[in-house]
């Protein structure tokens, strides 16, 4: 029994109840019942009027009409003088049409006629002085307002929401306008600020969708509206507080100030000067009309929600002067399709770029070290995300519902992957987490239905609750790690029943007790690839793949011109073979086929004489074959010249060469001549032929077509410094030249 009482209590509490929280009643001249409460005991000399329940003025009675409030009000034989209109006295009277307020009262309280929709004049008397919070919140019938010079403060929200003002007059006895005093009042197109102002709340006008002008009197001590800017600028800081849609601003404005534009929906294009360092939080929030912006170099921060619900931007360029991008920043622009983002940015924030649908790609800079919570989250028609190789987190929910996305690397870099990290990304078909990620989330990839292959990184060591649930596509899982990571509830309820689990050599029983795979395959995991350092000059083939028992066999093919070296571990075998015992990526390396030419750096002279029979245009030098020399101006095809041989003729290359400035052999390459001049290399006769200049190494350094040249001019290559070059006529063998200079 006494249970139920206690219950019965509970549920009598629970329901509003109707609290007399007035002193007496009276009826209004207009006949209308109000309220009062003394505001000094009934020994005293005025009233207030009030709600017939302030604690809870829902459950008031509201008078309708045109209502008019005493200046005074007799209650059992004493005059009160009405002095202020109190908090709440006409909430939500939707069925006032006008209000006559008398020059007794001299405050107009909180909410006293918030919610007053049918409210379409109120006459204010000079006596008032003060106008509280949100005194005319959404009294959305109101056309006009005349605030009396005898006021002073106009509090936050007094005048939010009052949709059918057209203008109102500010008074130049009013020394504060509080947060928001006059936002949404979406008819208003002129304001002015008069010399009395001393503060301005954020927000002041924010959503006032119809302004046009804004102007503060010249002899405002604190604010200006320099240059006819058609905004409110704090003079000291030079910080713009609020603005309009046909706002310019200054090049003297260094600060973009919190909610400065908030709302501004006929905003559409803005050029921010260079003079601007700071950008104030949600400055250009939910400017749906706004196509462009241009920021200047100079800014190091976009703050939170600083364009957040710009839903006409297309594109955004990042200046390179941004290390941070705050939160929210760019949410909810529908519209963008593509934003750069430069190397200079270091963090990305929480939900910067949530639910922007239009968005196609995106590359995260290696600058960046952590991806925020809800970052990409929403972005549905996402396809592509390079994920910088600074970034360690990828924090909850950063992409999830990006269901056009088809394919993610997940860096080394990366350590952990929070929960529901890529939950719905139905369109992933393949995914590789990197080598370093030991964590990855609950439901990081939830729902995941495209994906085919999965291949989880050898460092995981614990794998969240839901994590690959209803990735219904998979047939292969390759986890890497030896020893099994840690699974959390229902990892993979609902994948493939015939998907293959591939595991390290030796660890199939303890995968198939932890894991629970029907079908589950023992496989070498460490990582095998080979590749040609240059496909121009020769290729690799790999004849045996790595397995759990095989070695890997594979070899090299040098292409025509070239031939093989090394591997990149400086074994030269080839081909070869390789028993794994880690992740192993090779690179075979190729070099150019050349042919040594003879370089005379000065007149050589040797003191030995031909013997015959040989021809006059075969000569032996060492028993070394040279393709081209001059003797005596006498041109001979080969010349051989034996240790035994004597010659008194002097050999000059490309007739006579004095110091060794332009020592280049003068070579044949089928018909054409090489030889030096004035520091350059200069090739004849390689008509319809490309000539490649190398260094010493095979390196390219320069090509010419031969068909870039005009009647017949020869090819030249301006030489670097002395040294050891390669010159390559067609696909003709290499031709070794040294150059001193």
């Amino acid at each position: 029994m006494k249970q139920k009482l206690f219950l019965l209590a509970i549920l009598l509490m629970a329901i509003p109840q109707s609290v007399k929280a007035y002193d007496f009643s009276a009826v209004a001249p207009s006949g209308q019942m109000l309220y009062y409460s003394y505001n000094n005991g009934s020994s005293g000399n005025s009233v207030t009027v009030t709600s017939q329940n302030s604690s809870d003025p829902y459950y008031s009675t509201c008078p309708t009409g045109a209502l008019t409030i005493p200046s005074s009000v007799t209650h059992n034989g004493t005059t009160y003088s009405v002095t202020s209109i109190g908090y709440a006295a006409f909430y939500n009277c939707g069925g006032l049409t006008s209000v006559s307020i008398p020059n007794t009262v001299t405050t107009i309280g909180t909410i006293a006629f918030r919610g007053c929709s049918g409210m379409t004049s109120v006459t204010i008397p000079n006596s008032v002085t003060t106008i509280g919070n949100s005194a005319f919140w959404n009294c959305s019938g109101l056309t006009s307002v005349t605030i009396p010079n005898s006021v002073t403060t106009i509090y936050q929200w007094a005048f939010q929401g009052c949709s059918g003002l057209t203008s109102v007059t500010i008074p130049n006895s009013v020394t504060t306008i509080g947060r928001e005093a006059f936002s949404l009042c979406t008819n208003i197109t002129s304001v002015t600020i008069p010399n009395s102002v001393t503060t301005i709340g954020q927000e002041v006008f924010a959503r006032c969708i119809a302004l046009t002008s804004i102007e503060v009197d010249s002899g405002n001590n604190v604010y200006d509206s320099r240059g006819n800017c058609n905004a409110i600028i704090e003079t000291s800081t030079n910080t713009l507080i609020a603005g309009c849609r046909n706002t310019t601003i200054p090049n003297s404005v260094t600060t973009i100030g919190s909610h400065a534009f908030y709302g501004c929906t006929g905003l559409t294009s803005m050029t921010i000067p260079n003079s601007v360092i700071t950008i104030g939080s949600y400055a250009f929030d939910d400017c749906s009309g706004l196509t462009s912006v241009s920021m200047p170099n100079t800014i190091t921060t976009i703050d939170e929600c600083t364009f957040s619900g710009c839903s006409s931007l297309t594109s955004v360029t990042i200046p390179n002067s941004v290390t941070t991008i705050g939160n929210f920043a760019f949410s909810n622009c529908i519209g963008l399709t593509s934003v750069t983002i430069p190397n200079s940015v270091t963090t990305i924030g929480n939900t910067v770029f949530w639910f922007c649908t239009s968005l196609l790609s995106v590359t995260i800079p290696n600058s960046v070290t952590s991806i925020g919570e809800n970052t990409f989250a929403g972005c549905s028609s996402l396809i592509s995300v390079t994920i910088g190789n600074s970034v360690t987190n990828i924090g909850e929910q950063a992409f999830s519902g990006c269901s056009g996305l088809t394919s993610v690397t997940i860096p080394n870099s990366v350590t952990n992957i929070g929960d529901h990290a890529f939950y719905g990304c139905s369109g992933l078909t393949s995914l590789t987490i990197g080598g370093s990620v030991t964590n990855i989330g609950d439901y990081a990839f939830y729902g995941c239905s495209g994906l085919t292959s999965l291949t989880i990184g050898g460092s995981v060591t614990n794998i969240g609750d839901y994590a690959f649930v209803d990735c219904s596509g998979l047939t292969d899982v390759f986890s890497l790690r030896k020893i099994p990571p840690t699974l959390g509830s229902y990892v993979f309820l609902g994948i493939n029943s015939s998907a293959t689990l591939h595991v390290p050599c030796g660890s199939s029983s303890s995968y198939q007790s932890a894991w629970g795979f029907s079908n589950l395959v023992d496989t070498l995991y460490y990582s095998f690839s080979v590749s040609s350092i240059d496909t121009v000059m020769g290729s690799v083939t790999v004849q045996t793949q790595p397995s759990c028992s095989d070695t890997a066999a594979f070899s090299a093919t040098a292409n025509t011109g070239y031939r093989f070296i090394r591997w990149s571990d400086g074994n030269t075998d080839n081909p070869r073979t390789l028993v794994l015992r880690q992740d192993t990526a090779l690179t075979a390396y190729f070099a150019l086929v050349v042919h040594d030419t003879t370089i005379l750096h000065d007149t050589t002279i040797v003191h030995d004489t031909i013997i015959p029979p040989c021809p006059p245009d075969t000569i032996y030098i060492n028993n070394y074959v040279y393709d081209t020399v001059f003797i005596n101006n006498n041109y001979y095809d080969t010349i051989y010249l034996f240790d035994t041989v004597y010659i008194h003729d002097t050999i000059y290359i490309h007739d006579t060469i004095n110091g060794g400035g332009n020592a280049i052999g003068d070579v044949m390459t089928i018909d054409a001549k090489i030889y030096a001049h004035d520091g350059h290399i200069v090739v004849e006769g390689a008509e319809g032929m490309p000539v490649m200049l190398y260094d010493a190494t095979g390196r390219l350094l320069a090509t010419r077509k031969s068909e870039e040249m005009h009647g017949g001019t020869p090819v030249q290559f301006n030489v670097p410094a002395s040294g050891t070059y390669l010159i390559k006529v067609g696909s003709y063998p290499a031709r070794k030249v040294v150059v001193i200079r």
